[in-house]
């Protein structure tokens, strides 16, 4: 079929397809050669150095601690202060109430008291038992 056409046509035929296949490609050349370049971005340079790398995570839940702890006094008596709120960290020894100290003072000193009584108790019946004897 193409060899009819060049014979019915004549030779004269393959230079316009010749032509007409590279007219697209002198179009793509002239629109590049019409568009601008545009200038050359700014860029900001750095020096490379070692440096510690922090880690750190923000994030943003709620915690549940592991275990709870019921804290309860050796004596009854009224609290003077509660330095640590419900949830704050606390470690062995640290305090985390005040107690009123009054009435374990008022004990301290009639058991004080008593025990002097006593004492005295057990020296009048030491010297009257050496009175005995004699």
């Amino acid at each position: 079929m193409f060899s009819k056409l060049i014979h019915s046509k004549g030779i004269a035929s393959i230079p316009v397809l010749i032509g007409l296949a590279l007219l697209p490609g002198c179009a793509r050349e002239q629109l590049a050669a019409k568009r601008e370049v545009p200038p050359p971005l700014p860029v900001a340079t750095v020096t490379v150095a070692a440096k510690p790398l922090e880690h750190r995570i923000e994030i943003t839940g709620t915690l549940v601690s592991i275990a709870m702890v019921d804290i309860k006094t050796e004596t009854q008596g009224r609290l003077l202060a509660l330095p640590k709120e419900e949830g704050d960290y606390v470690q062995k020894g640290e305090l985390v109430a005040q107690q009123d100290e009054t009435n374990a003072r008022l004990g301290l000193q009639q058991a004080e008291a008593n025990l002097e009584t006593v004492v005295a108790a057990l020296e009048r019946v030491k010297v009257l038992e050496d009175h005995a004897r004699v």
